[in-house]
């Protein structure tokens, strides 16, 4: 987690910087992780040959794809899909 992430965390009277690090650990816990794998493995689907996409529709793939990575039981198929542009409208594009 970034040094400045840590440092907006409010900390509690008394509490000791240890205490305050096991926070911020089980914190991280129980973030889901970006699946760097599934994403690759995703990209991989998409020939280099294949110059024909039409961009929005590559965008959108891309971004199902990033969704996929994210969580995959919560974002997949297009309700999922719409589940995950939704939170994008709402938490990374304001």
């Amino acid at each position: 987690m970034p040094i400045i992430k840590e440092a907006t965390m409010s900390i509690k009277r008394g509490e000791t910087l240890p205490v305050l690090s096991q926070r911020v650990r089980a914190q991280q816990k129980k973030k889901v992780p970006f699946d760097l794998k599934a994403f690759k493995k995703f990209v991989r689907t998409y020939e280099e040959s294949d110059s024909v996409y039409d961009t929005d529709v590559f965008i959108k793939d891309m971004l199902y794809g990033i969704g996929l990575a994210v969580n995959k039981k919560e974002y997949e198929y297009f309700q999922g899909y719409k589940k995950f542009i939704d939170y994008l409208k709402t938490k990374m594009l304001k």
